[in-house]
């Protein structure tokens, strides 16, 4: 079950990042130089002779697939966690009898997409008893097995949605935004790990709101850019391959929402870089590696998707 929230969440992710993309820090990935702080990238020579390479490879074949085929795969998955929604909006795993780590929040993004694409009250309904569960879980530090740190950016996403396409009335807007202001950073745990880039992912949406102000952003890059490899890849404790892609995509999504702060130009840097080592690593079947924790899980390659997706854009 929890493999299927990290792949409806990845997927939401191509949908809603590709309206939000600044130009300003999109890139081709050829030809960039390095920060002064940084040595140069290994694998450079490497990246050139799959450049030249390509250049004189014959286009690929079209995939078909559109923004509807992400929405129709992410309506069936949404559809399948309806019945499991409990009386307080919580998605309850059938098997476990309880709340699973951030289920519910990404629950609630993703049927509030859905529901805004089909105009479907009946899952708004749903999405709003989920969001608002999740929001008091956040408040109050109760998130289902300890895991705040992965439930602000879903919710703020969430709330976005709600206000961009005015799904909710104005006065539960500001209602939400008043517990939004209110919140503080001692709600998360376990920084020093990718649990620490993914709280900053979504402390960066509550910056944009004007919910508070970029010093918990900006601590966590400076603690997190110094882990990663001159590759571009993210060394989490005992280096699981697949927590090397995952939370590249958090400071993919600060950096195409607009981060202009102090670390942008190494942060940028290092990501551009992972994109191509992660190329380099990918199988002839488009698998990701082996190694570690959450290996074969198929939302690995589900990040990977989400990944070459925003690079090739």
């Amino acid at each position: 079950m929890a493999s299927n929230v990290r792949i409806i969440l990845f997927a939401c992710l191509i949908v809603l990042l590709g309206t939000h993309v600044n130009p300003v820090y999109t890139s081709n990935l050829g030809g960039f130089s390095a920060p002064l702080s940084l040595a140069p990238y290994p694998l450079q020579d490497v990246v050139d002779v799959m450049l030249n390479n390509l250049a004189n490879a014959p286009a690929p074949a079209p995939t078909n697939l559109t923004r509807n085929s992400y929405l129709d795969t992410i309506a069936s998955i949404v559809k399948f966690f309806l019945p499991y929604q409990d009386a307080q909006g919580r998605i309850i795993d059938p098997y476990a009898k309880m709340e699973i780590q951030y289920a519910s929040p990404t629950y609630a993004l993703n049927s509030a997409l859905i529901a805004n694409w089909t105009h479907d009250s009946t899952l708004l309904k749903s999405s709003i008893a989920a969001f608002e569960s999740s929001l008091q879980e956040l408040k109050t530090k109760t998130c289902a097995q300890g895991h705040c740190n992965f439930y602000t950016l879903p919710l703020m996403l969430t709330y976005e949605l709600y206000i961009n396409c005015s799904l909710v009335p104005q006065a539960q807007i500001e209602t939400w935004a008043s517990i939004w202001r209110s919140m503080n950073t001692s709600v998360y745990i376990n920084l020093s790990s990718n649990w620490g880039i993914v709280a900053a992912g979504g402390e960066f949406l509550r910056y944009l709101h004007n919910f508070t102000d970029l010093s918990f952003v900006d601590l966590q890059l400076q603690q997190q850019l110094q882990k990663f490899s001159l590759e571009g890849m993210y060394p989490d404790p005992n280096t699981p391959m697949p927590y090397d892609i995952f939370p590249r995509h958090y400071l993919d999504m600060i950096l195409m929402r607009g981060y202009g702060g102090q670390y942008r130009d190494t942060m940028q840097e290092l990501l551009q870089r992972g994109a191509w080592t992660s190329a380099m690593m990918q199988s002839p079947l488009g698998e990701w590696p082996v190694g570690g924790r959450s290996s074969q899980h198929q939302w690995n390659e589900a990040c990977e998707t989400v990944l070459f997706e925003l690079y090739a854009s």
